[in-house]
């Protein structure tokens, strides 16, 4: 069975040059780099193989000297836009969880196209790293193997989902509006949504939104209180 794609290039080094053929133009390197600048200045549509060859005044298939598909190329700019995990404290799992998720958010942040790019088991570098970070957090709870890695992976998407609703948000422009209220209000009574009805009536849609990250600690705050029942079980 061949090796995921994009494997073999990630744990070798993007830093590898090819000796086949003339000379590249660019490293390896270069065009991975090249690749999660318009990543970040247009989005995931920045990063086909065409949009980077044309940034680098390459023709498309002058690209597959570098990288055998679009796809290799992603896993490759994720290393990049991935980074390196912080440090984690093993002193209180709770503080170092909280340590990993919010770190993992900022990287969201700051290259929102890492949650388009396809969702792959862990197997390259960083991915690793960062699993064995959250590990690292998780080691002192008594927890076993399996339901550590459930922890992790719960973490992991409830910071991905988050991420990606702030991201969705702040793309769509669309702000709390008072107008919008007043033009649903009515019609929530003819279909009987009272519920939504009440959070209306009481300026749901009028006040401004909370604090930035706010919903993202409340979440994260639950999930820990969750996960502290299972520890507190385990131990």
């Amino acid at each position: 069975m061949p090796l995921p794609i994009g494997l073999e290039r990630a744990w070798d080094g993007i830093t590898a040059t090819s000796t086949r053929g003339p000379r590249p133009a660019y490293t390896l390197e270069q065009v991975v780099s090249a690749t999660v600048g318009l990543g970040d200045a247009e989005g995931i549509v920045g990063m086909s193989l065409g949009r980077v060859a044309d940034h680098l005044g390459l023709t498309t298939n002058a690209m597959y000297r570098y990288v055998s598909s679009r796809d290799e190329l992603h896993v490759l700019a994720r290393e990049v836009g991935l980074g390196d995990p912080p440090a984690i404290s093993r002193d209180d799992w709770r503080a170092g969880v909280r340590e990993w998720a919010h770190a993992l958010r900022e990287r969201y942040r700051a290259h929102p196209w890492l949650l388009d790019v396809a969702v792959r088991l862990p197997t390259s570098p960083r991915t690793l790293m960062w699993l064995e970070a959250a590990l690292e957090a998780l080691s002192g709870t008594g927890l076993d193997t399996t339901t550590t890695l459930q922890v992790v992976t719960l973490v992991d998407g409830f910071v991905r989902a988050a991420s990606q609703t702030e991201r969705d948000l702040l793309t769509a422009g669309e702000s709390f509006d008072p107008s919008v209220g007043e033009f649903i209000a009515p019609r929530l009574v003819t279909r009987n949504l009272e519920h939504v009805a009440a959070l209306v009536s009481d300026g749901y849609l009028s006040r401004p939104p909370g604090p930035p990250g706010a919903d993202f600690e409340f979440g994260l705050a639950c999930l820990l209180d969750g996960i502290e029942t299972r520890t507190a079980a385990a131990g």
